[in-house]
């Protein structure tokens, strides 16, 4: 097996709204993939992990229930 790890940067400081942008453009690969929660500011400096997980399962959540 082999992991590839790709960063993608957005142009915006919503956390909901950047998952939703990355999901959206990666549902339409063939490809599995997985998100890793790693977020970064422009600064470098790491997201609040509560705010990630908060929009990640606002976001998963809204398309489980699809």
């Amino acid at each position: 097996m082999t992991r590839l790890i790709i960063c993608i940067d957005l142009d915006t400081d919503n956390v909901e709204e950047a998952y939703n942008e990355v999901r959206n453009a990666m549902d339409k690969s063939p490809l599995e993939w997985e998100s890793s929660d790693e977020w970064y500011d422009v600064d470098g400096e790491e997201g609040d992990p509560e705010e990630l997980q908060h929009a990640r399962m606002r976001v998963f959540n809204k398309e489980l229930a699809k």
